[in-house]
């Protein structure tokens, strides 16, 4: 894919600012969009803030809103950020995108519903189908979405609530920093709001790509689950599990943590499919099982893995490249990344690995992004929660 200059300049943009303090933070960034988009042209900024900022996401978006008055906004709390100058995870810094319409038209929405342990049984899931529902009002027809939640108020749940009721035909999203204004968001000309759950809609006229690429190398074949109790797997591939598990660490002088890599079923691979991770919450010696987070059901293929940054390297290059190939013949707008806050420094040992590779991939397309705490990308058709991955999404006009 090669991005359509023309188009680019016209509806999108990237800023970065470094400004210690989070209100002239957001104004600078705002100063630069309005630079290179038009001040009265920009309809939406979707900022992260990373640094002491994670903390002071109003303030951020206060001061986008001095400068651009007439714009939506979201401005996401960040463990690190990503743009085109590369990745930023320590010391203050807003990553911001600007988009313009049309072809975009894109409605900011939100809720704060507190921490999920405290909440009533479905009342986070309610809450998440209510904002599907106001977007495909606003919208009529929802071609695809962002998902924002703070680490505290997520349920499985409502990835599935919001999905059915917006009708979104792609989801990718993930979990801000832990903090007292995880997301901030504002519709145009109004006053910023704090909230722990919020929504970034796009209509039909602007089509999303995404790719989602996990930092795991498989240290076993994939096999299907041939035993399972709900959540404990007790066979793969007609062995005990945990001897499975044991094969698979015996050794090594590394201790690798290990995680488990579910692969697409077989009547989902038409639709796509690639690694989800989870991790092993424990094991049982007496059943030779363990323990997931979430039940499975027999015939789900899986593998064990470890976290690799040479793995995570190639495995993104491929998806980049494959992710370009499907956006072919229509012209990039612009790009978002939510990259696990797993994936940077700490994987690779060197800075600026992940945002490099899209930069390469990707060239010259305005993107923003950030570190989190979890990724939300599609899997099996359905948005789905993800670990260690990095989720790429291209906003691209149709030919």
């Amino acid at each position: 894919m090669i991005p359509s200059p023309s188009l680019r300049a016209a509806v999108a943009a990237a800023a970065r600012s470094t400004d210690g303090d989070p209100i002239r933070a957001g104004r600078s960034t705002a100063s630069e969009l309005s630079s290179q988009l038009g001040r009265d042209r920009v309809q939406l900024v979707i900022a992260f803030a990373c640094g002491p900022h994670a903390s002071a996401t109003q303030e951020v978006a206060a001061g986008i809103r001095d400068t651009l008055p007439g714009c939506a906004i979201a401005c996401v709390s960040a463990a690190g950020t990503l743009d085109p100058e590369g990745e930023v995870e320590s010391g203050p810094a807003v990553a911001a995108l600007g988009l313009v319409g049309p072809p975009v038209r894109a409605v900011v929405r939100g809720r704060r519903v507190g921490a999920a342990s405290r909440s009533a049984p479905g009342e986070i899931e309610t809450a998440a189908a209510e904002l599907g529902t106001e977007l495909r009002r606003e919208l009529g027809a929802v071609g695809s979405a962002m998902l924002l939640v703070a680490p505290e108020s997520f349920r499985p749940g409502i990835l599935g609530s919001f999905t059915s009721a917006s009708e979104a035909g792609a989801v990718i999203g993930g979990g801000t920093a832990s903090g007292p204004k995880p997301i901030t968001v504002a519709g145009p000309g109004e006053s910023p709001e704090v909230v722990d759950l919020a929504v970034i809609g796009f209509g039909a006229g602007v089509r999303m790509a995404s790719a989602a690429s996990p930092a795991a190398r498989l240290v076993t074949p994939m096999l299907p689950v041939t035993r399972v109790a709900r959540n404990v797997v007790l066979e793969i591939g007609g062995r005990p599990a945990l001897e499975v598990l044991s094969d698979a660490v015996r050794g090594r002088a590394d201790r690798p943590t290990i995680l488990v890599a579910l692969g697409p079923r077989e009547d989902a691979k038409a639709r796509g499919g690639h690694l989800l991770l989870r991790g092993i919450a424990g094991v049982d010696p007496a059943s030779k099982g363990i323990f997931l987070a979430e039940p499975l059901v027999e015939g789900q293929p899986i593998a064990l893995a470890i976290r690799e940054g040479a793995a995570a390297r190639e495995d993104l290059d491929r998806s980049l490249r494959d992710l370009s190939r499907r956006c072919a013949g229509g012209a990039a707008i612009a790009a978002l990344c939510v990259d696990c806050a797993g994936r940077g420094h700490s994987l690779y040992g060197a800075a600026h690995v992940d945002s490099r590779a899209i930069r390469t991939r990707l060239p010259g397309l305005p993107m923003a992004g950030f570190f989190s705490s979890f990724e939300i990308a599609m899997f099996e058709g359905q948005p789905r929660l993800h670990l260690y991955t990095a989720v790429v999404a291209v906003l691209y006009a149709p030919s």
